[in-house]
């Protein structure tokens, strides 16, 4: 499509595919399936405990991806704050090489 010269209905499709498959993703991580809170729950509760971090996230493919860019226009500011402050361990870095690209 970076030739500009694709029929609408090709676009249409593309960007409907998209959207829905964004939605998808949206809904299984507000219902607490995002593979990232499982991996955040693992990090909380070995802290909790006072266990060590499962050795995944001390990987540099979890570092790599583990910094997500946040977009918080499809979640209530109650809802992001009390998600935040009930974990007390969140920690937006602004300095951090991928933050608010």
């Amino acid at each position: 499509m970076a030739s500009g010269r694709e029929p609408v209905e090709v676009v249409y499709d593309a960007l409907k595919a998209a959207a829905d498959s964004h939605k998808k993703y949206t809904l299984s991580c507000m219902t607490g399936a995002g593979m990232d809170r499982h991996l955040l729950a693992w990090k909380l509760l070995a802290a909790e405990n006072g266990l060590p971090n499962p050795s995944i996230l001390d990987t540099s493919a979890y570092e790599h991806m583990a910094h997500f860019q946040v977009s918080t226009s499809q979640v209530s500011f109650i809802q992001f704050y009390e998600v935040v402050t009930s974990l007390q361990l969140i920690r937006v870095d602004p300095n951090h090489k991928r933050a608010f690209n």
